[in-house]
């Protein structure tokens, strides 16, 4: 701080006064007084410029928030994208699902796949020959008990298939002595599997659509109507596209 004092009555002025308190006189200041103001000035506005953050480092700065935002923002999309996914594939997996021969599914305690589809006249050695017009269709299959309890395949009164094309249902075929190999009311230990097959009675011209068969199986859970026998609604079926 500058001390200053008149030249004409020499009392004690402070720093930057233009007239002196006492007498009136015009203060004129000197070189080294402006030197000294000029010096302070540039402080202060330096001090000032040493407070402000340079454009480019707001810039830089506000990019890289953005880019924080943006990839924040890509995380919830991606999550919320793979809950959708998730309920999708859970809601899908509750209704009738297609599979391909060899892959398998779960109903009522048992893993089923499908391994093979075939179109014959007889069967069992010739023990079985399909009536006129129509020919056995044969479906191969394995069966593996993933539960605790023992567990029959097909057992006629929860459990049953159907082949389906263009619409048409049709049952499996019976057998008053059922080959060796037919799985209908086979009993699976726990952890064990069985592969055999379950036969169709079909007419020859849908055997020539053999793209357009569907071999369904369904299981009751709700239980059956004993004085009526008929299905309830709440059937769970799995289906297999035969190709």
């Amino acid at each position: 701080m500058l001390v200053m004092f008149c030249k004409n009555c020499g009392k004690e002025l402070k720093e930057g006064t233009l007239f002196c308190s006492g007498c009136g006189t015009k203060i004129e200041l000197s070189s080294d007084m402006k030197n000294n103001s000029k010096l302070s000035d540039s402080l202060e506005v330096h001090n000032i410029q040493q407070n402000l953050m340079p454009t480019d480092q707001i810039n830089k700065d506000g990019q890289e928030s953005s880019k924080k935002n943006s990839k924040g923002c890509f995380a919830i999309i991606t999550f919320i994208a793979v809950v959708i996914f998730i309920i999708v594939k859970l809601v899908s997996c509750s209704a009738d699902s297609s599979y391909e021969i060899g892959e398998s599914a779960e109903l009522n305690g048992l893993e089923i796949s499908v391994t093979s589809f075939d179109t014959m006249y007889s069967i069992a050695d010739g023990d079985y020959v399909a009536e006129d017009g129509m020919i056995f269709a044969i479906v191969g299959v394995n069966v593996y008990n993933d539960g605790n309890s023992e567990r029959s395949f097909m057992d006629s009164i929860r459990s049953y298939s159907e082949l389906v094309c263009e619409g048409k249902e049709f049952s499996m075929a019976s057998f008053w002595f059922p080959p060796s190999d037919l799985l209908v009311d086979a009993y699976i230990a726990p952890m064990a599997s069985k592969e055999g097959y379950i036969v169709f009675r079909i007419p020859e011209k849908v055997a020539e659509n053999v793209d357009e068969i569907i071999i369904k199986f369904i299981y009751d859970s709700g239980g059956i109507d004993e004085k009526n026998f008929e299905w309830e609604e709440d059937i769970e079926s799995i289906t297999f596209s035969v190709k």
